[in-house]
């Protein structure tokens, strides 16, 4: 049997809620703690390889392209603006063309703010969709432990040594692709 050597600080995942924690952390009355039972979890895997967050990648995916389309559209606008603005300079006045210039800077900071706004929009969509999948993916460990007896469960991550049959992984990300084989981007 392979000895578990584990060196690791933390100890409940922090997918489970503060107050899964809380319930757990009371000292016993006699100051007596019990034996804890250990198990791990690949969160890293789970989150790589369950159906919600592949589902959500190729969501985003999607929209990030459709965003990339509409940006190089905005580009050979302004390459297409900026040209002309270079072949009217000789025939303008010098307050005419400040003017202009002045105007297609605006629009190349309007369209700049777009970009942003829209990487905002994309990474503020993975954020909360990640968060549907991590409280899922938290109420998941919490019944298999529970069920198994365990009382401590560390991401597999922060652990160096742990024999295999400590892994809930596999459980965890079947449970998972059942519960959660999907989630929506917003």
């Amino acid at each position: 049997m392979l000895k578990s050597l584990l060196i690791v600080p933390a100890l409940v995942l922090a997918l489970l809620s503060p107050a899964q924690a809380q319930e757990k952390s009371a000292a016993p009355a006699d100051g007596k703690f019990p034996a804890a039972v250990v198990a791990v979890v690949d969160i890293q895997k789970i989150l790589q390889d369950s159906l919600a967050a592949k589902s959500v990648r190729e969501q985003l995916a999607t929209r990030r392209d459709g965003y990339q389309k509409e940006v190089t559209a905005d580009e050979q606008k302004l390459r297409s603006t900026e040209k002309t603005l270079s072949e009217e300079r000789a025939k303008l006045s010098e307050d005419d063309f400040k003017k202009k210039r002045q105007a297609f800077e605006e629009q190349v900071k309007a369209i700049q703010k777009k970009v942003q706004e829209r990487a905002h929009t994309l990474d503020k969509s993975f954020n909360d969709s990640l968060n549907v999948i991590r409280q899922t993916l938290g109420q998941i460990v919490a019944e298999a432990a529970q069920k198994r007896g365990v009382t401590v469960v560390l991401d597999k991550g922060q652990v160096v040594v742990v024999e295999s049959t400590l892994d809930l992984t596999a459980l965890v990300l079947d449970e998972l692709n059942k519960k959660l084989p999907k989630v929506v981007v917003k």
